[in-house]
């Protein structure tokens, strides 16, 4: 359902065809193209609206880049790599096309969000008044036992919001207690291997729901939409008694994914693994293109675990910005 729905998106600008193009050209690469398709719609409107001239010009993409005041930096960012994208595209194909240059955006923050990184007691009153959420009036006939499972697994095994809802029956082996990923972020398929009292949780829910194809079917068709979970996380958070900052201050439904790799990061750094084996391993478990890309983690974990700080600083001290270090005093 949401690849149709981005496959038949059309884009109202005398550039459409073109942009059509681009996004059929991603796909032939392996990419989905849907982040793509989604932008690229909200500019083909802004240049309908705005009647422009039929070239990508400097003027064009400069009010489309321009940060809106609700904008965090990464959307920021990510407008410009797709108009740079379709930019490129064009001047390959011999059209007239302005390139905003990376250095409008390296003064952004990487992360503009500071994550909320639930505490393990905060995760236990979570989970337990999802289950009492379920059991009270605002749930569906079969929400009552989606949503708690989702949350459960958000937690417990670190995956997008994204990916859950999207998971077949297929994709999910109880037998040997591992998870398919199909066909996630940056294209990678990955295995997600589970706890037992997970995967005893997951087959009590299909024997009671017996879904068919996803394995969190929506009432209408496909499979049951990410967006549904914003407002029982709203809901659960204010029965557990964990504030809400507010829009764009969270905590948010991705923060599960976060608090999932610190503290796998924690457990292991206190049972006293090897951390230099640990990086790989979360990473390839939470589909990282690479390590670096979990190093991230290790800031936060510092963070939160100041006491760790000198066991992870004289393995990887050198990644560490001075105001994250272990203070000795």
């Amino acid at each position: 359902m949401l690849a149709k729905k981005y496959n038949d998106l059309e884009f109202p600008c005398p550039l459409g065809p073109i942009i059509k193009a681009y996004i059929a050209e991603k796909r032939s690469l392996g990419g989905k193209g849907n982040a793509e398709a989604k932008r690229l719609r909200s500019f083909s409107k802004m240049w309908y609206a705005q009647d422009l001239a039929d070239e990508l010009t400097e003027d064009a993409v400069k009010r489309w880049i321009s940060p809106r005041p609700t904008d965090a930096p990464a959307t920021i960012r990510n407008r410009v790599a797709i108009i740079r994208g379709l930019g490129k595209f064009m001047q390959r194909q011999g059209y007239k096309a302005y390139c905003p240059d990376r250095s409008c955006v390296r003064k952004l923050p990487r992360h503009g969000y500071d994550p909320h990184i639930f505490t393990y007691r905060e995760v236990l009153r979570f989970m337990e008044s999802a289950e009492s959420y379920a059991s009270g009036p605002y749930c569906g006939k079969w929400s009552r036992l989606i949503v708690p499972l989702i949350f459960r697994m958000l937690y417990c095994t670190g995956m997008r919001a994204g990916e859950v809802v999207a998971l077949e029956v297929a994709d999910v082996d109880l037998a040997a207690n591992v998870i398919t990923v199909r066909d996630a972020k940056f294209g990678k398929t990955r295995y997600v291997p589970i706890h037992d009292e997970l995967a005893g949780t997951i087959r009590e829910y299909v024997s009671l729901r017996k879904p068919e194809r996803y394995l969190f079917p929506s009432p209408r068709e496909g499979h049951y939409g990410q967006h549904s979970l914003y407002e029982p996380f709203r809901k659960i958070l204010f029965k557990a008694g964990i504030p809400h900052r507010g829009r764009g201050f969270g905590p948010r439904i991705h923060d599960f994914r976060h608090t999932f790799a610190v503290h796998s990061m924690m457990k292991w750094a206190m049972s006293g693994h090897d951390m230099a084996t640990a990086m790989p391993r979360i990473a390839a478990y939470l589909g990282h293109k690479d390590v670096s890309e979990t190093e991230w983690y290790l800031h936060l974990t510092i963070r939160i675990a100041p006491r760790l700080g000198g066991m992870l600083n004289s393995e990887f001290g050198k990644i560490f910005p001075r105001e994250f270090q272990h203070d000795k005093q």
